[in-house]
């Protein structure tokens, strides 16, 4: 399932509905729970001080996550962290959103390069910013991603952020799909909060062609907005 969740009916006691296209579609209970977590993942990103023990100021002791690391570097241009959670039974992969001007300058970079993933189109192009901030946090997110994946087998895999960090989250998806093979998880799920869209204007992760071959890729994506 994948499609458009509106955070306020998230939050409320409304019946939350994902937009499918122009179709209208219930939200299952089980998976309104799993869009909270997300809200929690995604608001622990913009924290560091008390971040690894998992009890900053916005960090929900509900989620029970432990192993937590920190990618990237909190007072530069990009900053995430790579954690367990027992409750949903996966590694997760929550990534910061716009904190600074220097962010909002990455986020501002307009050029779409091509498309760098193995098995690309070769027409797919990826915005520049949001490429540059996953390339600089990759190495980070691989060597904590490949320590959880060892220590806690047949796991799920899911991946967050908000705003620049959902862009982020979703070539880090593509990226590891296509170029890591051996990363075999009981589920992949994209959810992201406030993030662009795929392709098809110019404040996008991608262009058509990219958003095209991204979506052909067998993730549960959601975007909440």
């Amino acid at each position: 399932m994948r499609g458009v969740v509106f955070i306020a009916s998230v939050l409320s006691h409304q019946i939350p509905l994902i937009m499918e296209g122009e179709t209208k579609i219930p939200v299952p209970s089980q998976d309104i729970e799993e869009f909270k977590s997300v809200l929690g993942f995604a608001r622990a990103s913009y924290c560091f001080e008390g971040l690894i023990d998992w009890n900053c100021t916005t960090c929900n002791p509900e989620l029970q996550t432990t192993d937590i690391y920190p990618v990237g570097n909190f007072d530069d241009n990009a900053f995430g962290f790579v954690a367990y959670s027992k409750p949903i039974e996966s590694i997760v992969l929550s990534f910061r959103g716009t904190r600074n001007f220097k962010n909002w300058i990455s986020d501002l970079r307009f050029a779409k390069p091509d498309c760098p993933f193995p098995e690309a189109p070769d027409n797919a192009k990826v915005h520049l910013g949001f490429l540059e901030t996953w390339q600089f946090l990759k190495a980070d997110v691989l060597d904590a991603l490949m320590t959880l994946y060892k220590k806690y087998p047949g796991s799920k895999l899911l991946l967050t952020g908000h705003s620049l960090g959902g862009a982020v989250a979703t070539l880090a998806s593509a990226d590891l799909y296509s170029s890591f093979p051996e990363l075999v998880f009981r589920e992949w799920r994209l959810i992201t909060v406030g993030q662009p869209r795929y392709g098809r204007s110019d404040f996008r992760v991608g262009n058509q062609e990219f958003s095209l071959w991204f979506e052909g890729f067998p993730f549960t994506m959601h975007r909440i907005m």
